[in-house]
């Protein structure tokens, strides 16, 4: 597995939702709950960024159409849709660590 660094990333108990590229891949970080979650940043269904919707309840929102995805899973609902999950290896203070 390959490790990716996040430089101006920092471990903080604000919610947010930033946008970020990674090996060529767009990556949605999504701050939530004390938590920080790395999903697929397009949703599957229309093509939505979801970096420009919400989370609420655990669930990242699409700004389309409104469909949600579990940012612990990936799954979505319609449960026909899933989305890419990453996982974080450490945050400190140099940034964090995706695979």
């Amino acid at each position: 597995m390959t490790w990716y660094k996040v430089p101006d990333l920092q471990p903080i108990n604000q919610p947010f939702i930033k946008k970020v590229k990674l090996a060529g891949k767009g990556i949605c970080l999504v701050g939530y709950d004390g938590g920080i979650y790395a999903l697929g940043s397009t949703c599957p269904h229309a093509g939505g960024e979801l970096s420009g919707g919400w989370c609420k309840d655990g669930k990242l929102i699409c700004p389309l159409h409104r469909y949600s995805y579990d940012i612990h899973t990936g799954k979505g609902s319609p449960a026909r849709m899933i989305l890419w999950i990453f996982t974080l290896l450490k945050c400190g203070k140099t940034g964090c660590m995706w695979g």
